[in-house]
């Protein structure tokens, strides 16, 4: 009833975790979007982390979303650095940020009835992007 919380942090060596999100088709697999330390990914459930940052740094993460028709493709909001997207389960990152007047992102959205579709809510309003088919995966 939520009166014994434990810690499962082997691994994760930035204590300030900002957005955490657990892949739709897999339970045990989640990311984790730290203040000073990128991302981090577990494969068993929170009980190890590895950071998984290649192409992305070390930056501020604020939110991370999932695809939800593809759950290989992750997509990081940052505090000043624009939007990422990993193709690969975050194992590379590219930046996605054309086009935003602001790369201050604080919500991101992935349409589950229009793969390829995200949305970031950044300090410069709504932005939307459209991947094709052959770009989104």
């Amino acid at each position: 009833a939520g009166a014994s919380w434990i810690a499962v942090n082997t691994g994760l060596i930035d204590p300030y975790v900002y957005s955490l999100v657990i892949d739709p088709d897999s339970s045990v697999v989640l990311y984790a979007g730290t203040g000073n330390s990128g991302v981090f990914k577990s494969t068993d459930a929170g009980a190890n982390w590895i950071a998984v940052n290649a192409g992305l740094k070390s930056y501020y993460i604020k939110v991370l979303k999932i695809d939800p028709t593809n759950s290989s493709v992750v997509y990081a909001g940052t505090l000043d650095k624009g939007v990422f997207k990993s193709s690969n389960s975050g194992a590379a990152w590219k930046a996605i940020s054309g086009g935003l007047t602001s790369t201050s992102v604080y919500a991101l959205a992935a349409d589950p009835l229009s793969p390829g579709t995200v949305h970031a809510g950044t300090a410069g309003g709504v932005f939307s992007i459209h991947f094709t088919t052959k770009q989104a995966h």
